[in-house]
């Protein structure tokens, strides 16, 4: 079946700026994803090729360009950052599963980057992020009232942050965030994939 963003609807009516501006919003919730629980679900991820990281509130990256965020002792998050992933599809298809639940993951997914990103989260965000990142890091804060999954990637020229949130509060928080990144030299870019096609059944 067909997905759309959350955000798509504004993206109709809206304008975009160029990556090279100060700070930047581009909409991701086109990405392919998924969420896991339960007390097998790291050792099942592990089984079928995933990279897991141990500690919670932590991620790692592999050489695919998959994210597994563990928000949790026994809680997941996988997306593929880029390219759809053939393990995501297999991962999905191969429930159900003793020990592991599956999570509906419909976020509203976003990037938010440049130079001044952590401008911007320093005006919003109740948790001190500040500097680079190695990728590792997962925080789940508050930004402007929403509740928020943040990971931290170096990428490009500078440090970017990857941002999900309710599809429910996705407009408010990006309309949100777009208008004070205007108001910083900055504002929304074009993404690649606003609506995008999705097999029958997946989350």
């Amino acid at each position: 079946m067909t997905r759309r963003s959350p955000l798509a609807d504004w993206h109709l009516q809206s304008t975009y700026g160029t990556p090279d501006a100060p700070v930047w919003l581009q909409d991701c919730s086109w990405r392919q994803r998924f969420g896991c629980k339960g007390p097998d679900a790291a050792r099942w991820l592990e089984s079928l090729g995933f990279t897991v990281p141990q500690p919670a509130n932590s991620c790692a990256i592999d050489a695919n360009d998959v994210l597994v965020a563990r928000l949790g002792a026994t809680e997941f998050l996988i997306e593929a950052m880029g390219a759809p992933s053939q393990n995501i599809i297999a991962a999905r298809e191969s429930f159900p599963v003793p020990g592991v639940y599956p999570v509906v993951r419909q976020d509203a997914a976003l990037i938010l980057g440049g130079p001044r990103a952590t401008d911007l989260l320093l005006e919003t965000c109740n948790f001190p992020f500040a500097g680079d990142s190695d990728g590792s890091l997962v925080v789940m804060t508050s930004m402007i009232g929403v509740g928020v999954t943040v990971v931290p990637r170096r990428a490009r020229v500078a440090t970017e942050f990857n941002i999900w949130c309710d599809p429910s509060f996705g407009l408010y928080l990006w309309s949100t965030l777009v208008e004070i990144a205007k108001e910083m030299g900055g504002g929304a870019i074009a993404s690649d994939g606003l609506v995008s096609t999705f097999s029958r059944g997946e989350s």
